[in-house]
């Protein structure tokens, strides 16, 4: 996986949640995802609307196993997961630099 990679996945996935919020989309994810690629294929080139939905795929993976892993941990142990998360995020700059 490459790093420059992370900005336009970080991206993807903002524009992916605007989309489910401005249309309310609270079904199942996957018809949501797919929702979210034909909007996009609109306007944007095949490869994007494939890296948009691997970025999606990606991030709902992780926040799921993330839910798992704070269900079974304590609160204190949830709550550093998490900041290590955020802080590895912002360690990227606009660029997808370190």
């Amino acid at each position: 996986f490459q790093k420059k990679r992370v900005t336009y996945y970080l991206r993807w996935i903002a524009l992916y949640h605007a989309y489910c919020q401005q249309n309310a989309l609270t079904g199942h994810l996957s018809d949501s995802v797919t929702s979210f690629a034909s909007y996009l294929a609109k306007d944007h080139e095949d490869w994007q609307v494939l890296q948009a939905k691997e970025a999606v795929r990606l991030f709902i993976y992780f926040t799921e196993k993330a839910q798992k892993t704070d269900s079974e941990n304590s609160g204190v142990e949830a709550q550093q997961g998490w900041a290590d998360i955020y802080k590895d995020a912002r360690a990227y700059d606009d660029n997808g630099r370190v």
